[in-house]
Formats: structure tokens, sequence, C-alpha cells
């Protein structure tokens, strides 16, 4: 009976050691596609892009064509070109093989809006 308990014993010792075993690290890369907003003045709308070695990239939007009829259309207008250079941005990207990992769309102090999208690679 020992011999059984002994044995149980070893061999847990041996399973619960393999969960602390060194596995191999998999180094994930991530990277921000940004659209920045300001509110009530759109006519300086961005797109960032910020690669994993930090490196930023800023391009002014053309917003110009929204800048007929009334406030809320443009504002809609406004918000349609935004998402839509953003989701290009992030349609480029996951072609070369990078995975959408989150979106979130903050409200940043004075009237500031931001779309952001996080890309990983593995």
């Amino acid at each position: 009976m020992k011999k059984v308990f002994l044995a149980a014993a070893l061999a847990l010792a041996v399973a619960g050691s393999w969960a602390f075993y060194p596995k191999a690290v998999t180094t994930t890369k991530t990277m921000m596609i940004v659209g920045t907003y300001p509110t009530p003045s759109w006519r300086h709308s961005y797109l960032t892009i910020i690669t994993p070695e930090g490196i930023e990239t800023t391009t002014e939007l053309d917003v110009s064509k929204a800048d007929e009829g009334k406030l809320l259309d443009q504002v809609r207008r406004i918000h349609t070109i935004i998402k839509g250079a953003t989701l290009t941005a992030v349609n480029k990207y996951q072609q070369d093989g990078w995975e959408l990992a989150g979106v979130e769309a903050e409200h940043i102090g004075e009237g500031y809006n931001n779309l952001v999208y996080v890309l990983e690679k593995k």
C-alpha cells in the first residue's frame, strides 16, 4: 500500500511541476488606428496610425464634403468619413495578417472624440 501511495504522490508531484515548466514565449505586436474628430469644429479631423515600434503617422482627413445641410446632417457625414477612413486602414492591415483585438469610442476633454482600433499580430 505504501508503494502505491508513494507512486501516486510522485506522479502528482511530477504533474504539478509540469504546470510550471517554462513555455515558449509568444511575441505579440500591437498597433493602434485612431480616428480623431473635435466637436463642434470638425474641420480638423485626423487619422493616426501608431505602429508597434511607436512610430506615429497622422493624416488630416478631407471633411469638406460635410459642409452642406443642417448641423445634424453634417455630424452624420463627419462620422461616416472618419469611420470609413479608419475601417479602410483596419482592412488594409488585416490583409497583412493583423487581427482586430478591440474597438473603443472615447470622449476626451473639451469636445475631442476618438475612435480607436487596436490590432494584434502574433
